[in-house]
């Protein structure tokens, strides 16, 4: 019985990943569940589903990394390998960063214009060889 509650033990950490993995993914499906069952309402008809929807699984995939993260630290092994992954993954960030800069701030503004809606009757974009309209939130 002790070995199954220490986590430096392969059996303890089996116990260990099934407790915080299984915790997870309960409390993902009850926001999911919420959430669905909130915008069944027909009050909620002005809402933004695509939004709600987006945030919901942004909501349920930080769920399960802050399980991830609190399950790595309490392991002994796993802690040591992500001290040095880190460092690694770090440099690696930047790099990437500033070779995508341009592609970080399209997909940074797609999610703005979801999570805000569109301004006005009409938003134009200008990007490099296109130019045009989009249409606003009454012809959604």
């Amino acid at each position: 019985m002790r070995g199954l509650l220490d986590p430096s033990t392969v059996a303890g950490a089996l116990v260990y990943a099934v407790l915080f993995f299984g915790t997870a993914a309960v409390v993902a499906r009850v926001l999911r569940t919420s959430v669905r069952r909130l915008l069944s309402h027909a009050d909620h008809a002005l809402v933004d589903r695509t939004g709600i929807e987006f945030v919901t699984q942004l909501t349920q995939a930080l769920i399960y990394l802050c399980a991830l993260v609190l399950y790595a630290h309490l392991v002994p092994v796993l802690r040591q390998l992500g001290t040095a992954l880190l460092a690694g993954v770090s440099v690696a960030s930047v790099v990437i960063g500033l070779a995508a800069q341009s592609t970080l701030g399209n997909i940074i503004a797609g999610f703005a214009l979801l999570l805000y809606g569109l301004s006005g009757s009409e938003t134009g974009y200008n990007s490099p060889g296109r130019r045009g309209l989009l249409p606003g939130p009454s012809s959604r």
